[in-house]
């Protein structure tokens, strides 16, 4: 378990960070009843990341063409093991804390080769949940503790409610790539598809292999538009997991309409 000292600074910071967030909420309701209330409904996507996108990100349709399932994989099927990982002891010097990494890391590494290499649908999923199960290792109790908060307001279709928390996530953790991606899912489910967009970006840099990731990522450029990147985002997807289903129903599809066109 962490030390006193790390909880108590953890639980703090969550403390303030929703304190602020509420005030926040109460004065956007304030603003909201006031006849110069907009189109406050969303929220803005920061010049730099619209610049860095650059991009059409008008939706040719209204709902993502994955389900909910696929876009929250195993969200109450946790992991053999990895759904509520027991936070490490901090260490008194770095050095045990990279060891930690990096034999997390090379678990990681031995199981994408074996998931690479199954021909076997059920397997593979086996595999793909011990991954996720590493990947939602934060290595914070108070990371976890909020990720299942966001989890269950997720599960209940809350998500205003759920991206408070996971405000809070990638605030005290931002190099903690299933906090993104979670945010990264609810902005794509509630059709903000600029940020998710961004922050698909951001879980792709933390996690090069982020195989959901890049499904996701795949689904925007359909909703946008541009099948040929889609295409290329799938592809992407089951060079890692060869087995992946949503991915492999997606690229049929494309091919498809592809196919139908060229006719």
């Amino acid at each position: 378990m962490l030390s006193a000292g790390r909880w108590l600074y953890d639980s703090g910071m969550i403390f303030i960070t929703l304190s602020y967030r509420y005030l926040y909420l109460f004065a956007a309701l304030a603003l909201t009843c006031s006849p110069a209330a907009g189109a406050a409904a969303h929220r803005p996507l920061p010049a730099e990341a619209a610049a860095a996108i650059a991009v059409d990100l008008s939706p040719d349709t209204t709902k993502p063409p994955l389900s909910e399932e696929e876009i929250f994989p195993h969200l109450d099927k946790p992991a053999k093991g990895g759904a509520k990982p027991a936070a490490p002891a901090l260490p008194p010097r770095a050095e045990p804390a990279l060891s930690a990494a990096q034999k997390r890391r090379a678990e990681e590494d031995k199981l994408f080769i074996e998931l690479k290499r199954s021909a076997d649908f059920a397997r593979a999923e086996a595999l793909s949940r011990s991954i996720e199960g590493l990947w939602a290792q934060s290595g914070s109790d108070s990371i976890d503790l909020l990720m299942f908060w966001a989890n269950k307001e997720i599960a209940a279709k809350n998500y205003a409610i759920a991206l408070d928390f996971l405000d809070n996530v990638v605030a005290l953790a931002p190099d903690y790539a299933e906090g993104w991606m979670r945010r990264a899912s609810v902005h794509l489910m509630t059709n903000d598809i600029a940020l998710s967009m961004v922050e698909m970006q951001r879980v792709l840099q933390l996690e090069p292999r982020h195989y959901n990731a890049m499904l996701q990522l795949g689904a925007v450029m359909e909703m946008t538009g541009r099948p040929d990147k889609a295409q290329r985002a799938y592809e992407k997807a089951l060079e890692f997991y060869p087995q992946m289903r949503s991915a492999q129903r997606r690229m049929q599809i494309l091919v498809e309409k592809d196919s139908s066109r060229a006719i």
